[in-house]
Order: C-alpha cells, then sequence, then structure tokens
C-alpha cells in the first residue's frame, strides 16, 4: 500500500527543527517493534527505549512529516468531548477517569520537555473555552461545574469580565488553567534525537506489511523482516493494513489552519491565552513563535485532502473569523493548510491489546486532543507489556463496548 499524504498546503513547524535520520535496515532482533514515526510512535519510541528496551520504529516516509506537522500544537486536558458529557455517556466514574488520564498525559509532557531544548516551545498556558452563541451559556456552565467538582483549576466568566480580561465579545467562557502550548514536530524530533542516544533504532522509508505471532511477532516489511517479543501499531490517521483492528471504530475528518505572518507586540491579546469555542466544528487560535498567530479549524466529513483552491477559501474565511474576534488584528496569511485527522465514534482514542492477538498492540490517539492521548497510550502500553495493571485500560482498548456520540 503506497503511503498516504496527509497534508496538503504550506505548513510551518516542520522548518523550526532539522528532522532526524534513520539507518539502513538490517535483519535484528528486537524488544518492541513501533510502526509509525508520528506523534505516538515517537512517543512510544521514546518511552520504552528509556524503559530499558531494545526498540526498533519503523517509518514509511519521513519522521514527523505527517499529521505531526499539521498539529497545531495546543495541549489541553479538556477533549473535544466535555467532561459533563463524559460522564453522562460512561458515567461518573469512568467520565472522570477519562479526564484524569488526560490531565496526567498532559504534566508528563510538559516534565519530558523540561529537560529538551527550547525548540520545543513548551509553554504553559490558560485556554479559555467560550459561547459561540447564547444558547452555549447553559453548556458552558455545565462544564465550569463539572470540572469544578472534579477539582480541575477552572474559573467562570461571565460576558462582561470575559470583556475587559481579554477582549473576547462573547456571551461567557471558562478558563481552564495549567494547559499548554508546544511546537508539535520539535517534540517529535527531540523526543526521537533522545531515544537515539538511549539505542533506539530507526528505518526510514520501511514500510509494515503484515506480521504474524509465533514465539514473538515476526514482522514484514517491504525491505526484510524482523523479529521481536511484542509489536505496536502507531499509524496515526493513514489507511493502513492496520486498519482492519479500527473497522467501526473511526471516521475521518479534515481540517484547516493558517499561520498569519508575524503581527505587532500590542495586537496579542492578554495572557497568551489558548481560544477554542463551543460550536462544533469548532475554532480554536494560540500565539505562536515569532509572533505569529495560529487559528484552525472548519473541520469537514470526509477522507478526501481539500483541492487548493478550497484551502485558499477556508483561509480567508478563518482570518475572518480572527478579525471577528479580535477586530484590531489587520493581518495576511503566511501559510494555510489543510489536513486529514480521525475522530472515533465515541469520543475516546483507542490503544492497547489488538483483537485476538497476545503480544501485538495499537496506539491511535484519534480525536482533538492526539499528543496528549500519545502520552497517556505509552504509558499504558508499557504498563501492559510489563504485565502491570493501568487505571484506564477498559476505557481505551479495542474491544470495548459501543458508545456513540
Amino acid at each position: 500500500m503506497a503511503k498516504e499524504k496527509m497534508i496538503r498546503g504550506d505548513t510551518f513547524w516542520d522548518e523550526t527543527k532539522d528532522a532526524v535520520r534513520g539507518v539502513p535496515f538490517r535483519k535484528a532482533q528486537h524488544d518492541i517493534v513501533i510502526v509509525g514515526g508520528g506523534m505516538s510512535g515517537s512517543f512510544a519510541a521514546y518511552v520504552f527505549t528509556k524503559a530499558g528496551y531494545r526498540v526498533c520504529l519503523l517509518e514509511k516516509g519521513r519522521l514527523g512529516e505527517q499529521s505531526s506537522a499539521a498539529n497545531t500544537g495546543i495541549l489541553q486536558y479538556s477533549s473535544d468531548l466535555p467532561l459533563f458529557m463524559a460522564i453522562k455517556r460512561f458515567g461518573k466514574e469512568d467520565g472522570r477517569l477519562f479526564y484524569e488520564a488526560s490531565f496526567k498525559g498532559l504534566e508528563e509532557i510538559k516534565s519530558i520537555c523540561s529537560g529538551f531544548s527550547e525548540e520545543v516551545h513548551c509553554i504553559e498556558r490558560t485556554s479559555l473555552y467560550y459561547a459561540s452563541k447564547r444558547g452555549d451559556q447553559n453548556y458552558i456552565k455545565k462544564e465550569y461545574e463539572a470540572l469544578q467538582d472534579a477539582g480541575y483549576p477552572v474559573e467562570y466568566l461571565a460576558p462582561q469580565e470575559m470583556k475587559s480580561r481579554f477582549g473576547v465579545d462573547r456571551y461567557n467562557g471558562l478558563l481552564a488553567h495549567q494547559d499548554a502550548e508546544i511546537n508539535p514536530y520539535a517534540f517529535v524530533q527531540e523526543m526521537l534525537k533522545e531515544a537515539v542516544r538511549e539505542g533506539l533504532v530507526i528505518h526510514e522509508g520501511c514500510g509494515y506489511r503484515k506480521h504474524t505471532e509465533n514465539k514473538g511477532v515476526q514482522i514484514v516489511t517491504d525491505q526484510g523482516t524482523l523479529q521481536a517479543d511484542a509489536l505496536i501499531l502507531a499509524t496515526g490517521y493513514a489507511k493502513t493494513e492496520a486498519d482492519r483492528y479500527l473497522k467501526g471504530m473511526v471516521e475521518r475528518v479534515r481540517s484547516y489552519a493558517l499561520v498569519t505572518e508575524p503581527v505587532p507586540e500590542a495586537w496579542f491579546w492578554p495572557e497568551d491565552v489558548m481560544l477554542w469555542e463551543s460550536a462544533r466544528p469548532y475554532l480554536y487560535l494560540r500565539r505562536a513563535q515569532e509572533n505569529r498567530i495560529v487559528i484552525g479549524g472548519l473541520d469537514e466529513e470526509t477522507d478526501r485532502l481539500p483541492s487548493v483552491r478550497r484551502i485558499k477559501k477556508r483561509g480567508k474565511e478563518l482570518l475572518h473569523e480572527l478579525k471577528q474576534l479580535f477586530p484590531q488584528i489587520d493581518v495576511k496569511a503566511e501559510r494555510v493548510y489543510g489536513a486529514l485527522f480521525g475522530e472515533t465514534n465515541d469520543g475516546m482514542p483507542i490503544m492497547g491489546r489488538l483483537p485476538g492477538q497476545t503480544e501485538c498492540y495499537g496506539l491511535f490517539g484519534y480525536g482533538g486532543n492526539g499528543t496528549v492521548y500519545s502520552s497517556v497510550g505509552a504509558q499504558l502500553l508499557l504498563d501492559l507489556i510489563r504485565g502491570e495493571k493501568n487505571p484506564y485500560e477498559h476505557l481505551f482498548r479495542f474491544e470495548r463496548k459501543k458508545r456513540r456520540k
């Protein structure tokens, strides 16, 4: 199966950091073989290598070149599925466990980044989640109450306070503290660079074809065969041979993002909060390096990349939305792109042992919080392979009850 293209347009992050490169393929025995060199695969490679395993990472293309380069780098413990709705859908215990997993996963990312170069640009931020229309005011209040009741560091904002503090003229909002922003591409490269120092073997341009379990796992690639004690599939949103394990659980969406030219410091909103809204699909924006603004959204349910013409049209719409929110900002787009992502039909990522397998696992951080889910999933799989219990395993496993949105 040919490598599927996941992005069209001009991305920004992949020009901010030099990429790690792999070594020529050779047959070998490894403890862990990981398929996929994006965010999830790189996170797993980092965690397992740090834990002392002999790890080999396979990437069909280049490391971090697909969805990781399109990621807008907004890290939140809040999900596209609000906590109050997660509690309604899964029950209070599991709904809260879902958010607890994300909060801990985000804190782990911050901890890891503290030892990386400043290029990763991991900075703790506050998120402002605002009501897009009058009818969403109660939605925001319910989510604030659910988060506060669960002990998260949040504040409720009435319309007047939101406008006076942040210049946002909307109906109401909530502030979620202890979120973060990051350069996702640099983060992938820093994790891989550190893992290589610890012994990680990377084979680029090496496509996974199939695997069989027999006294370990035999992995067949387009360059030869590898033997491992365990296999992890972390192939992201692309259509791959791993799709059979995700059948009926995921759907594709395409999203758009825009990076502005540098703007004057005086144009930025107070506290550099990251913003997103209650509408679905929603808009989100953040400050980025070199005084730029990143704004994204306008998601569409399709598995096809947008045309260049549509990307330009959506870019104009994103600029218009930015102007509606902050009239003082008069700026041009420097880069606009569209990319394919994935969502699950119950709002939770998929990670755990592959159905019918004993030593083969999957890590699919589908949803609007993919980087945080990758953090959660890497630790979850480490626990499973070590034979240890993980409190979140039942939430995210492949074989779970159907829980529709």
